[in-house]
């Protein structure tokens, strides 16, 4: 599945960037406060844009530190997935959230209806953090 990522061009080799990492999980960073913001102003729309982005980010500096490049939110997920979740390396909870969040922000940006949000805005916040820890002691 995962060469099947490669081979279609969503996912492409690049040099591995330690750099690039931890300038993505500083993007991380960022897009959670943001998110935190956003729910303190209960603008969930925009929460969900941001803590997206920062799952999106944290997982994007997994692939700069192993020398991928994504071109598909899709194949960012898929990428943790087989590379970090299935061999125990990372927390699956993390790749659900990242997925939901992926969900949840096409929904929100796309909808031509207003969304309803209903969600424990604190839990996904921890785990957000956790998961920027988590590659954050992933990169030391």
């Amino acid at each position: 599945m995962l060469e099947e990522l490669f081979e279609q061009g969503l996912l492409k080799r690049i040099a591995r960037s330690k750099d690039l990492a931890l300038k993505s999980l500083k993007q991380a960073n960022y897009f959670l406060f943001e998110a935190q913001d956003m729910v303190r102003l209960h603008k969930e729309r925009m929460a969900i844009i941001a803590l997206y982005n920062a799952m999106f980010h944290c997982t994007r500096a997994l692939l700069f530190k192993d020398g991928v490049k994504e071109k598909s939110h899709y194949a960012v997920a898929r990428y943790l997935e087989f590379e970090y979740v299935d061999k125990s390396a990372v927390n699956r909870k993390f790749l659900l959230v990242l997925d939901m969040f992926r969900d949840y922000r096409h929904e929100s940006l796309y909808s031509l209806v207003t969304i309803d949000i209903n969600i424990d805005w604190e839990d996904y916040i921890k785990c957000c953090g956790q998961f920027i820890d988590t590659v954050n002691d992933m990169l030391k």
